[in-house]
């Protein structure tokens, strides 16, 4: 077959096998198009009552997150104060011992305030708690710190003496003493417990260091609290030195304690 008879062999079985009919194409325009297949299917999958169950389950997991949080919260407190002053024992300020006239005034007052802790602590001002020893001082500074944390806030507790003493440790090893300020500057509410030693006054050098402290919570507006040993105001002043406790007095809550110390009562009782 030469190469004439071909195309002619091919021309034939074209006419005998002509190509199918195509069938004219409907075009659905986009818009009808995605009415049809994303509508129903959106109804379907999320009808009004199960839009409700959602949300329930939803809120239900934002208020186990905050509960969670709280008792975060409150546990890291309880480990910073220790056991005596565990949450059992001070989380409410009826279980503080009330024998004198002028206790029950304060705590009155006390109550007030923590009543509108938030805004408190929004605005960077905090407690003061000063007196004689055994008055009950860590105490209400204990119950104070638990009751913030149940409502939301950040709370961490430390002793002023061992404050210092993480100071002068780090000056024997490598470590900056920026990292220790930065840990005191964080919380939210920062509560320092007798910063002014059992015996004597504190020296210069641990003056310096609680300034430190103070000064850059005080320029943040960040709320610190404190309780301390002084038999008046003066005499906090005279060991603390007038530029701490002049920023102390001016962002601070003062709560003064003088009644007989509670030690005392309970050691006359036992010989009574």
């Amino acid at each position: 077959m030469n190469e004439a008879q071909g195309i002619a062999l091919m021309r034939k079985t074209m006419r005998d096998n002509p190509a199918p009919r195509r069938e004219p194409v409907t075009v659905i325009p986009q818009k009808e198009l995605m009415g049809e297949l994303v509508q129903p299917a959106q109804k379907n999958q999320f009808p009004p009552e199960d839009l409700a169950a959602k949300q329930t389950k939803v809120e239900q997991f934002k208020k186990n997150r905050a509960e969670m949080e709280r008792r975060h919260r409150i546990n890291q407190l309880a480990v910073d104060l220790g056991r005596r002053y565990r949450l059992e024992r001070v989380g409410d300020l009826d279980a503080y011992e009330v024998y004198h006239t002028d206790q029950r005034a304060m705590v009155s007052r006390l109550r007030k305030v923590l009543g509108n802790v938030v805004p408190l602590v929004k605005d960077g001002r905090g407690l003061l708690f000063f007196g004689m020893v055994g008055t009950g001082k860590d105490h209400l500074l204990a119950a104070a710190l638990y009751q913030a944390a149940d409502q939301g806030i950040d709370c961490r507790w430390a002793n002023g003496q061992e404050i210092f003493g993480e100071f002068r440790d780090r000056m024997g090893s490598n470590q900056r003493e920026e990292e220790l300020l930065a840990r005191f500057f964080k919380p939210t509410v920062l509560a320092i417990s007798d910063p002014i030693p059992p015996i004597g006054d504190p020296s210069s050098w641990n003056v310096a260091q609680l300034y430190r402290i103070l000064d850059r919570r005080y320029r943040e507006m960040k709320s610190t609290w404190l309780s301390l040993n002084a038999v008046s105001i003066e005499d906090a002043d005279a060991k603390l030195s007038s530029p701490v406790l002049d920023r102390l007095q001016e962002c601070c809550e003062l709560f003064p304690c003088f009644w007989p110390s509670y030690r005392e009562r309970q050691r006359q009782r036992r010989n009574a």
